[in-house]
């Protein structure tokens, strides 16, 4: 009689969870009725060769020859039964260790490069809130996954004030080298002082720059006269700014790095101006704050996108 072989888990298998419902469910039951059989068989020959034994006692080494046939037979059975035992164990040990509704931690990979094993993806999710499932629906059609960082614009950040604050800080937002514009949005600022003007300065390497570095003319001007910071309007009461600029964060002659203001809703006015450096430096990010030092509004917020360099 033949005995089924039980292959081996890979718990690394993409399909490791149905090798296991596989196993008890199929694999296990097939070998406990091939085991009972030969265990049956086993009987029917021991019966034999007593009867053999009784009915011929003087042959004894013919005797002899079918008890050790019946004994390996034995031992072949135990042999089995012992190997069913151990697979068993192992299955339900690997099933204690993948846990009771996930099939597997994200620290391992979960698939591997059919040509080359080495190359291997592996899903990251201990960022989800504790006791949180999260569902992703993919698509009934083939395609390639895009990342963020592949479209041409990326939000890089926001700020919603809770209470009044005198600044508004984005100094290290532009690090990185993957954009060389950004658009800045303003919404709902006002001043807790009203008419208070709007002013932005550049920060360098996270440092904000209040020199004499900026100029309120059209970027194509020459450096003239030179202020410590440019203007972004000034809300009045009731009116709180609704805005957005884009920064040109690259050299556009002169160590010049430009911006261009066009307030979208309630100025009607469009202020350009740069900030020169005699050695080229770029920007890493800025401050808006108001002129006169009070504080900007609660619910002022300011929101930050960046394109990507051609």
């Amino acid at each position: 009689m033949t005995i089924t072989a039980i292959p081996p888990l890979d718990r690394t298998s993409p399909s490791f969870r149905a090798e296991v419902d596989t196993m008890f469910s199929t694999r296990i039951p097939t070998l406990t009725v091939e085991l009972n059989a030969l265990a049956s068989d086993l009987t029917i020959k021991q019966g034999l060769a007593s009867a053999a034994a009784t009915a011929a006692n003087n042959d004894k080494i013919a005797t002899a020859g079918i008890k050790d046939t019946a004994q390996l037979a034995a031992d072949a059975a135990e042999s089995y039964r012992t190997q069913a035992q151990s697979s068993a164990a192992a299955a339900a040990a690997s099933a204690q260790t993948i846990g009771i509704t996930a099939a597997f931690s994200d620290a391992n990979p979960v698939v591997k490069g059919s040509a080359d094993i080495t190359k291997q993806l592996k899903f990251e999710i201990d960022g989800f809130t504790a006791a949180t499932t999260r569902t992703v629906t993919i698509p009934n059609k083939n395609g390639t996954m895009a990342m963020l960082e592949d479209s041409g614009l990326g939000f890089l950040g926001e700020v919603v004030l809770v209470t009044a604050t005198a600044n508004i800080d984005f100094l290290s937002i532009f690090n990185g080298g993957i954009y060389d514009r950004f658009l800045i949005t303003i919404q709902n600022a006002n001043s807790t002082t009203s008419g208070s003007e709007f002013l932005i300065r550049y920060a360098i390497a996270g440092v904000v720059d209040s020199t004499a570095s900026y100029n309120a003319s059209a970027y194509g001007s020459v450096l003239g006269s030179t202020t410590t910071a440019l203007a972004l309007g000034t809300p009045s009461a009731g009116n709180p700014m609704q805005s957005e600029f884009t920064l040109y964060n690259n050299d556009i002659g002169n160590s010049k790095r430009s911006h261009v203001c066009s307030p979208s809703g309630n100025f009607g006015e469009i202020l350009r101006g740069f900030h020169y450096k005699a050695t080229p430096v770029a920007l890493s990010g800025f401050r808006i704050y108001v002129a006169n030092g009070t504080d900007l509004i609660a619910g002022t917020t300011v929101r930050v996108y960046g394109f990507k360099k051609a």
